[in-house]
């Protein structure tokens, strides 16, 4: 199987050669939904299709999910494309290695991005107040028996 997982970004991807095209005479309106199918493949729904539709030239198709965090269209943008959070394109020129190395690499940024502001996010956090709201809200509800909301 040409589906492929880059285990460090969890980035599902295929591709389809220009000889392929051409030995199976098919074309581009053939793939429609496959990109959402290689997204499957992945554990935070990351999908990448790239299709070499002339010599040098690649279409490539991003696929995610609002609950695995990532926003595609930025990836799409870097290379040129656009769309929406989960569901964006682009064309590159080149090889279909060469731009998955480029997809690979900003999804890699993307993913960092995310740990650094979650990581941010984790200095806010204080057991002890977390503790001292679970108390308050023990206390009105079980001991004063004052509704949680």
């Amino acid at each position: 199987s040409r589906t492929k997982l880059d285990e460090n970004t969890k980035l599902a991807y295929s591709w389809v050669t220009l000889d392929d095209l051409e030995k199976y005479k098919i074309n581009l309106a053939d793939f429609d939904g496959i990109t959402n199918l290689i997204s499957t493949s992945s554990p935070v729904n990351l999908g990448l299709f790239l299709v070499e539709y002339g010599k040098g030239k690649i279409k490539g198709s991003l696929r995610s999910e609002p609950y695995g965090g990532r926003d595609v269209v930025q990836i799409a943008k870097a290379l040129g494309g656009g769309g929406h959070p989960y569901a964006s394109g682009f064309q590159q020129e080149g090889t279909i290695d060469e731009t998955l190395k480029k997809v690979i690499e900003l999804n890699q940024e993307e993913k960092n991005e995310i740990i650094r502001q979650g990581l941010k996010q984790c200095t806010k956090f204080s057991w002890e107040k977390c503790a001292a709201t679970v108390l308050e809200t023990i206390e009105k509800v079980i001991i004063n028996k004052e509704p949680p909301c």
